[in-house]
């Protein structure tokens, strides 16, 4: 029987959009598709660790930094490698199409991996680009609206409602296929084990800051000599390290992480999307969201679950 093949790419930026690939890989296998995974860095690293089977397309690396803690600035610096990742992801999808006979296409934030005549799907729950300046935030938002026209489809990874999760960020926004899928999150909470540490902090996110966040952390959980974990988020084998009553680990597999987030007494991230879906899958209580400087996403999301009365506390 002939199997439909369906190219998957995530961005590489951390490793929340691979992580969130994870369930809709999985639904292609269910289905008796052929995912093929498109991906690079980190989240090469990630996604083979789990599909160590499935075959693998090298991307362009997006090397973006959040280097200061004004997004404009970080971002309008960037800009020229920006636009020639958007170009190579073009160039290569065109090719990938022609050597691989892909069907169809499913895009985590790739921009540039969408092909004419090929169902091409976007995934996304950024369609609304939280930009402090009016001026400015109208150019973006309307240059984001007309490089999004070029997917047949747009697949946000939440509920559509007022009580959704990303809020303003997908809501109102205009697409001739828009669906709200539901949050995804590679993590089961039922088959879970609980943790003794009482607090826990998994790191995330784009250089320097996930280091700036790691050494600021590190400083205040020894201070306060209860029993911690702090996971950098980095895919470099190593042994765990002990501080005081601090553990640290490089990385922790998605059943750990259920066990970490459901038992400790207070959970430390940043606020990133992603994890936003995988505490809300745990129904964890305790949080600590800090938004990495410079990202108003994040900054929306955490100033958005402070003032809602729901699964999350702060």
């Amino acid at each position: 029987m002939f199997k439909k093949r369906i190219f998957v790419s995530p961005l590489n930026w951390g490793l929340g959009h691979a992580s969130r690939c994870v369930p809709i890989i999985n639904e292609l296998l269910e289905i008796g598709a052929e995912p093929i995974i498109g991906a690079d860095g980190s989240a090469a690293i990630f996604l083979k660790e789990i599909f160590p089977d499935l075959q693998f397309v090298s991307m362009p690396q997006c090397n973006v930094h959040y280097k200061y803690k004004n997004m404009l600035l970080n971002i309008g610096l960037q800009i020229p490698s920006l636009i020639k990742l958007l170009n190579q992801e073009r160039k290569l999808i065109r090719q990938i199409v022609k050597d691989y006979k892909v069907q169809g296409i499913i895009s985590d934030n790739r921009y540039g991996i969408a092909h004419v005549g090929i169902p091409s799907v976007f995934i996304g729950h950024q369609l609304n680009i939280k930009i402090p300046t009016s001026l400015i935030s109208k150019a973006v938002n309307y240059q984001n609206r007309q490089m999004l026209a070029k997917f047949d489809s747009i697949w946000v990874p939440d509920c559509e409602s007022p009580d959704n999760l990303s809020g303003e960020l997908s809501s109102g926004f205009k697409h001739r296929d828009l669906r709200f899928i539901g949050p995804l999150s590679r993590l089961n909470p039922e088959t879970a084990p609980i943790s003794n540490y009482k607090i826990v902090a998994i790191l995330s996110g784009p250089e320097p800051q996930r280091t700036n966040f790691e050494k600021l952390l590190t400083a205040q959980l020894i201070k306060l000599e209860m029993p911690s974990l702090l996971v950098r988020g980095i895919l470099k084998k190593g042994d765990d390290e002990q501080q005081g009553s601090l553990t640290i680990k490089n990385f922790a597999a998605d059943a750990e992480i259920a066990a970490l987030i459901k038992g400790s007494e207070l959970f430390i991230s940043r606020s990133g999307y992603s994890s936003i879906m995988d505490l809300a899958k745990i129904k964890s209580k305790h949080l600590l969201l800090v938004p990495t400087p410079g990202q108003t996403e994040q900054e929306y999301l955490a100033k958005r679950f402070s003032n809602i009365n729901s699964i999350f506390i702060f």
